[in-house]
């Protein structure tokens, strides 16, 4: 049996990757984002792919793949230590390499809207964070929990599931 190849690499604003064919000879091919440390996200309109879009650089920051191959990343910490709450997702392949601002806030230090415990709401959404765990169910529910963060109220280390 073969070893299984780290396909994608999530790393800040952009995408490398390498495919099971070019791991034996260690090719990677730069797919997005910038070739500048420290550049800052451009947010376009919320839910529309753009070739224009791109997350701003993070640390910290959740990421997983979705049932279709889709990227997604949420959260993390800039440079100057702002916190991001912000939700996005890359579909590979695409041909203009567009992400799409799916959630949350284009500005930094967002604070959260809780909303009512278990009841779904357009205004709710996490505050900015790092340093989270999040994951997406075999439904495709995304779930996030703890961080370092805001609060409706407060900053400090987090214990909210979303």
């Amino acid at each position: 049996m073969k070893p299984i190849v780290l396909t994608t690499m999530l790393a800040f604003a952009g995408f490398s990757c390498i495919t099971p064919a070019d791991a034996q000879s260690g090719e990677w091919a730069w797919i997005s984002g910038d070739n500048t440390a420290d550049m800052a996200g451009v947010y376009g309109t919320k839910g529309t792919p753009a070739p224009g879009n791109k997350p701003g650089n993070r640390d910290s920051h959740s990421g997983w793949k979705d049932a279709s191959g889709n990227f997604w990343i949420f959260g993390g910490e800039n440079q100057s230590n702002k916190d991001y709450n912000d939700l996005w997702e890359y579909t590979p392949g695409n041909a203009n390499g567009e992400w799409i601002w799916v959630s949350g806030s284009s500005s930094t230090n967002a604070t959260a809207v809780y909303g009512t415990k278990g009841t779904a709401a357009a205004a709710n959404q996490p505050g900015a964070r790092f340093g989270q765990s999040g994951w997406m169910d075999a439904t495709g529910n995304i779930w996030i929990f703890g961080g370092n963060g805001y609060t409706s109220s407060s900053q400090g280390y987090l214990n909210d599931l979303w």
